[in-house]
């Protein structure tokens, strides 16, 4: 489903709570998280891409595990080494896309 990215910063921040969710946007603050949703203040593309790659993500696990093993699978060592709040958080979101996609697609293959 496509949101708008207020819409994804809210249901990033539902599912992966404040923190998490600013971690995997790229900002320090929750208060800034909170802005872009109420629209005190426009998203900046980065982060919109990174939200964006996260709803994707929310979305194909929340298909068949709970809302805590969401949050728990972006903050464990899901892709690769690093966990998927990492490397969305630091990698670019056309470049990292594909494996963290894939990092999902084989822990849900594994949970089956």
């Amino acid at each position: 489903m496509s949101y708008s990215p207020r819409e994804d910063a809210e249901l990033v921040r539902l599912w992966l709570g404040a923190k998490l969710a600013a971690h995997v946007a790229g900002i320090y603050w929750t208060s800034e998280l909170g802005q872009w949703i109420e629209e005190e203040v426009p998203i900046p593309e980065f982060a919109a891409t990174r939200l964006r790659l996260a709803v994707e993500v929310i979305e194909m696990l929340a298909r068949h595990i709970k809302k805590e093993e969401i949050a728990s699978w972006f903050q464990g060592q899901s892709v690769g080494q690093e966990s998927a709040a990492f490397v969305i958080r630091r990698g670019k979101p056309a470049s990292i896309r594909p494996a963290v996609l894939r990092a999902a697609r084989e822990f849900l293959a594994d949970i089956r």
